[in-house]
């Protein structure tokens, strides 16, 4: 007999399990690209870029290159049009430099990155589960739907009924509506997830239990999404007025110029940048 409590017990089979399940999904976002590279023709250069949008990969792999010749400051290598550097992209710059470091290709560089990114994913994932307060139960199972959920495309596909369809249902075709498929398609979508996640984390437990200082990571988090993937700012945006207007009240604004204001710091990075270039 085990000398633990079923508490402890409990907890001790959900540690193992989220060890099991972040391991399961490396592999799962991982393997496809190990699979492509053995699989490419004698003569070819495999990219280590999957479906389904080449030209969005190409353009991270530009700026990552540019950063690994030495720029801080990115072009657009897509464009007829001609421009100075203007693009301040943290990620791929970090990207960049460690492709120059340890002489790797840059395709190896972004996959493993990525699979670091979905580890991190995942811990932050779960520190905010355990901060909502779920059963065991209700970890697990949340785990595994955030790891795999996608819409009803799929049984669609299953079914054989996409031919007959006018339009084609949105998880078919757009990566962002589907978790599993953020995580494997290229290096940038774990690490907003995450600054998404943590951002969430620090304004739902800043506002719940008067934590003022979350309302600085929350906006800090918020700040650094900006730089790297604003498109979810809007809803970022949205929640913390709301959220804070409804818990806080009276002491909403407090609140909210503390999370504003951490925020603003990543935009006013980006413009201290551009306007450094613009001098020169």
């Amino acid at each position: 007999m085990s000398s633990l409590s079923p508490e402890k017990e409990n907890r001790t089979g959900l540690i193992g399990f989220r060890w099991g399940w972040t391991l399961f999904m490396v592999l799962a976002t991982s393997v496809p690209y190990v699979l492509n590279w053995f699989a490419t023709p004698a003569g070819f250069h495999y990219t280590w870029i999957v479906p389904p949008y080449p030209e969005d990969s190409l353009a991270y792999m530009a700026w990552s290159q540019q950063a690994a010749h030495g720029s801080l400051l990115f072009q657009l290598k897509y464009t007829a049009l001609p421009h100075a550097a203007f693009l301040f992209h943290p990620f791929f710059l970090i990207c960049g430099w460690i492709s120059s470091w340890f002489a790797c290709d840059l395709g190896m560089v972004h996959w493993a990155v990525r699979a670091l990114g979905v580890v991190l994913f995942f811990a932050t994932f779960f520190r905010y589960t355990d901060h909502l307060g779920l059963s065991g139960f209700q970890s697990v199972v949340a785990s595994i739907l955030v790891g795999i959920s996608s819409g009803m495309g799929g049984l669609f596909v299953f079914f054989g009924l996409t031919d007959g369809l006018l339009i084609v249902p949105v998880d078919l075709w757009l990566v962002d509506s589907n978790t599993y498929w953020s995580l494997l398609w290229n290096p940038l979508f774990p690490y907003a997830l995450t600054l998404i996640l943590l951002a969430m984390h620090w304004l739902d437990r800043g506002t719940r239990d008067a934590r003022k200082a979350d309302l600085w990571f929350s906006g800090l988090s918020t700040g650094v999404l900006a730089l790297i993937r604003p498109y979810s700012l809007p809803v970022l945006f949205a929640l913390a007025v709301v959220m804070t207007m409804v818990r806080k009240r009276a002491a909403a604004p407090g609140y909210l110029c503390r999370y504003f204001t951490a925020c603003g710091h990543g935009g006013r990075t980006s413009s201290a940048c551009f306007q450094t270039q613009s001098s020169r």
